[in-house]
């Protein structure tokens, strides 16, 4: 489940990421090596990927079928090992989105901001995603970071361990600073 990771996978990549995609010489793009990825495991019988478009239903049909067990090979294992790498090393919070730690009694969606602050990094898209918190907090879908009390709640309930009061903060240092006048 979630195998493109909400799409982030599948995205425009980083020019880092596409770099190393481009360097392996393979017509495949990113949408193809993460579907592929799971598919390889020959535990895995069903992959469950959101989709919206027909574009996207039909590409991950094609992908499905030419997917087979363990065909991805040392090559294809390594470059693997090298974009996880790679994104990793461009994602500044491992929150999995798994919500564990929600409901945030201040009203933060907790893995949203997250998801805004490691877009910002992934993708340097400081201005984008600073324009989406502003939208999703002005929308109610999420209070500012900096509503944070530190009651740990959160902390003591993610699976992950994150530093989330940290995390936090440092989410309002990166947007909130920013935050357009109260009208």
């Amino acid at each position: 489940m979630e195998p493109l990771k909400g799409g982030r996978l599948s995205a425009p990549v980083p020019a880092p990421i596409q770099a190393l995609l481009d360097e392996a010489g393979d017509t495949r793009g990113a949408t193809e090596w993460a579907l592929r990825f799971i598919w390889d495991d020959p535990r895995v019988s069903v992959v469950l990927s959101g989709m919206s478009t027909m574009e996207q239903v039909a590409e991950n049909v094609d992908i499905a079928s030419r997917a087979e067990a363990e065909s991805l090979g040392p090559g294809g294992a390594t470059l693997i090992d090298r974009l996880r790498e790679a994104f990793q090393a461009r994602t500044p919070v491992d929150c999995t989105g798994c919500r564990y730690c929600m409901p945030c009694p201040e009203g933060i969606n907790i893995p949203m901001v997250l998801g805004f602050v490691n877009d910002a990094a992934l993708f340097d898209a400081l201005e984008a995603e600073q324009g989406g918190y502003d939208i999703m907090a002005m929308m109610g879908q999420t209070a500012r970071a900096s509503a944070c009390v530190e009651c740990g709640q959160c902390e003591d309930a993610c699976p992950q361990h994150l530093e989330i009061i940290k995390e936090m903060a440092g989410a309002s240092r990166l947007f909130d600073h920013k935050a357009p006048a109260a009208e």
